[in-house]
């Protein structure tokens, strides 16, 4: 490299075509529809002309873009379930999900009750405090990630989902996350209409430094299969779905609810769908909990109406909560505030 600049330059495109490379097989892409490993080589070069051909130095050194001060971001909340926080609506869920202090809840007793024989979703709180992870303090500081990694390319999800797949994400934007801290986050504490996810996403492998800042939960046993980060504004939506591992969602930051059935209830009752993309086929319903009180959801899916109260379980999870989802078990995620989460697949 001819210069520090250069290298940086290199680095971003480079990110950029693996953000490219990730949309691709997150969005359900076949190999077929990408073509071959050309493609890939492709996004690189194109990604770097694109870049060459947009970069100015103010772009390097300043998070806008533009040579003017970044705006100033708030926190997001690490404390509490903040005033004004909307309840989830629909059906009420019974909360039979067992929960733990991570200081007296070890791994041995974690395996015994809901990893084997049969697996069961818990709750463990103070995984953080109890792991002294400084991304307790680090990751809810939008500044901070501003600071130190804004440069970083990121694909954003602008917009909702209908839970049917009918109405896709109105787009996906693939940007810097100062860019994207700037236009959603400037003010964390004022509601706001637009809706923007950057959803899991290896922002932790794309800035290994980061993981300097938390623990592998040992309630992984050692088999970590990925770990993701979701970073996201209030109102996200990861609908009814059910993964292909074990998985343990930190709440880092801001305040989620998640709504949880037994394998058995969704293959009964949730209308699976079956979708497959880059090899790997997970479940989905075509269902909104949300629209639980709905006629014509219920005409629809009738079985749905049946599902008894006590089989519906739904979890707040607040900064420093985890929550263990065990394989196969059906999950919705909505975000009450703006928030900050990881996620460990194992």
């Amino acid at each position: 490299m001819d210069s520090p600049r250069d290298e940086r330059k290199a680095r971003i495109a480079v990110e950029r075509a693996t953000a490219l490379a990730e949309l691709a097989t997150t969005h359900g892409c076949e190999s077929g529809a990408i073509g071959d490993v050309r493609w890939v080589g492709d996004a690189y070069v194109a990604a770097s002309d694109a870049f060459d051909a947009a970069t100015t130095t103010s772009d390097l050194t300043s998070p806008t873009g533009s040579g003017r001060p970044p705006p100033p971001l708030a926190r997001l909340p690490t404390a509490g379930v903040p005033t004004g926080v909307p309840t989830p609506s629909g059906r009420p869920g019974a909360n039979g999900v067992p929960t733990y202090d991570a200081s007296s809840f070890r791994a041995p007793a974690f395996v015994n009750a809901h990893l084997s024989p049969r697996r069961s979703p818990c709750v463990i709180r103070g995984l953080m405090r109890h792991q002294k992870w400084s991304a307790a303090e680090t990751f809810p500081d939008l500044e901070w990630l501003r600071s130190h990694h804004g440069d970083a390319l990121v694909p954003v999800e602008i917009g909702v989902a209908s839970a049917d797949g009918k109405r896709a994400v109105p787009r996906i934007e693939l940007t810097r996350l100062a860019t994207f801290l700037n236009d959603h986050f400037a003010d964390a504490t004022t509601p706001r209409d637009d809706v923007a996810y950057v959803s899991q996403h290896s922002l932790l492998h794309q800035r290994p430094e980061l993981q300097r800042h938390f623990a592998v939960p040992e309630y992984c046993v050692g088999r970590l299969a990925a770990a993701n980060a979701w970073i996201g504004t209030a109102g996200t939506i990861t609908h009814l779905h059910t993964d292909a591992a074990d998985n343990i969602l930190t709440q880092v930051a801001g305040i989620k609810s998640v709504r949880l059935y037994s394998p058995d209830v969704g293959e009964a009752h949730l209308y699976p769908e079956r979708r497959g993309g880059n090899g790997a086929v997970n479940a989905f319903s075509p269902i909104d909990p949300d629209d639980a009180n709905s006629p014509e959801l219920l005409s629809r899916y009738p079985k749905f109406g049946e599902i008894p109260e006590e089989e519906i379980m739904d979890v707040e999870l607040g900064p420093d909560d985890s929550l263990f989802i065990p394989k196969g078990w059906w999950h919705r995620v909505v975000a009450r505030t703006p928030s900050f989460s990881l996620n460990f697949w194992f």
